[in-house]
C-alpha cells in the first residue's frame, strides 16, 4: 500500500506538497511551544 501511495504523490504538483509540508512544520512548530510554555506556566 506505501508503494501506490508514493506514487501517486509523484504527481507533479510540487507546490502543493511543499505547501503541505510547510503548513504542517509551523502547526508542530507552534504546538510544541504552546505546549511548552503552557507546561512551564503550570509549574
Amino acid at each position: 500500500m506505501n508503494i501506490k501511495i508514493k506514487e501517486s504523490i509523484k504527481i507533479p504538483q510540487t507546490g502543493i506538497t511543499n505547501t503541505i509540508i510547510f503548513v504542517v512544520a509551523g502547526i508542530a512548530i507552534v504546538g510544541t511551544v504552546v505546549f511548552i510554555r503552557s507546561r512551564k506556566m503550570l509549574k
